[in-house]
């Protein structure tokens, strides 16, 4: 009875199997996390180069509408029918906002949507 409880316990034939199940669940959450986090940020610089380029437009007087289409020209991320762009004005100064929806890869995760948002704010001299 002894050699079969030690002939059981130094068998391991399935104890990689399990050890990968268990490992392998929060490893792949962590790439993703990883790819998700990277995607963001990537977005975030891509918002605040199209609102730089717009913000240039307006410090030239050119307009609220030709800065809104510097910032579409200025952003290559994804489709910029999505992209919100508005100036406000309001006591001498004007403020560019630019905000855009953040979709991750794995549906379903994001039930409340995010919007990721950059403004630049113009003072009048």
């Amino acid at each position: 009875m002894m050699t079969l409880l030690r002939r059981i316990l130094r068998c391991g034939s399935g104890a990689a199997g399990v050890e990968f199940a268990l490992v392998c669940v929060p490893l792949v959450a962590l790439i993703v996390g990883i790819v998700e986090l990277g995607r963001a940020l990537n977005l975030r610089n891509e918002l605040a180069y199209a609102a730089d380029q717009g913000v240039r437009i307006l410090l030239m007087q050119q307009g609220s509408s030709a800065a809104e289409e510097a910032v579409r020209q200025g952003f290559s991320f994804g489709g910029s029918e999505d992209l919100q762009v508005s100036v406000v004005t309001a006591s001498g100064s004007q403020t560019l906002v630019v905000s855009y929806p953040l979709d991750l890869i794995v549906p379903g995760l994001n039930k409340t949507p995010i919007s990721l948002r950059i403004e630049r704010k113009l003072t009048a001299p």
